[in-house]
């Protein structure tokens, strides 16, 4: 099944996109806004990776793709059923893709998914306090409320930086989506 945004198409990762993953979990700079830490990834980590992460009953990892060209990253991780809740997150692997509408498209065809059909009431991110782009996204393009932040959460380029916690409700979905009528055409 793909997940269709109005411009992408959002995959399952398959076992042929280890070496664009480990790309990207390469590059400094991407890594930069990465909200946590990683080591270099090898071939061999990353293939192990990908063995353990591409299915599962409370993750989903994705391809975003542009035109069939595969151009960012997103997972639905941590689905809570009981509690109908889950955490997502993006990452272009360009920045040529940023700034086109690719990360709205990206959000709002997964909001549609987990509310729509895997029946989420909510849906958890977070962002580092300078992530400019996150921050337009998620909360200005997207309306998801801030929540609240870790302070001091994560070390990167030599300082401690907070961790801004966002979230949206499904009620809040379908208020944003009747009043921009996003999905007609």
């Amino acid at each position: 099944m793909l997940i269709n945004g109005k411009r992408v198409i959002l995959r399952a990762i398959e076992l042929s996109d280890s070496e664009l993953l480990r790309e990207m979990v390469n590059s400094a700079s991407l890594e930069q806004y990465e909200n946590g830490f990683s080591f270099p990834v090898s071939v061999n980590a990353q293939d192990k990776w990908m063995k353990e992460h591409l299915s599962g009953d409370t993750e989903s990892r994705l391809i975003i793709e542009l035109d069939g060209d595969p151009v960012g990253y997103m997972s639905i991780v941590n689905v809570d059923w009981k509690n109908k809740s889950c955490h997502t997150g993006i990452k272009l692997f360009s920045e040529k893709n940023m700034g086109q509408g690719i990360g709205t498209d990206s959000v709002m065809a997964v909001m549609r998914f987990c509310f729509e059909q895997m029946h989420m009431n909510r849906i958890e991110s977070c962002f580092l306090d300078f992530n400019t782009r996150s921050r337009a996204l998620f909360v200005e393009k997207c309306r998801w409320a801030i929540e609240g932040q870790k302070r001091q959460a994560v070390f990167k380029n030599g300082q401690y930086h907070d961790l801004v916690l966002i979230g949206i409700l499904r009620e809040e979905y379908d208020d944003l989506i009747c009043e921009r009528d996003y999905w007609k055409e």
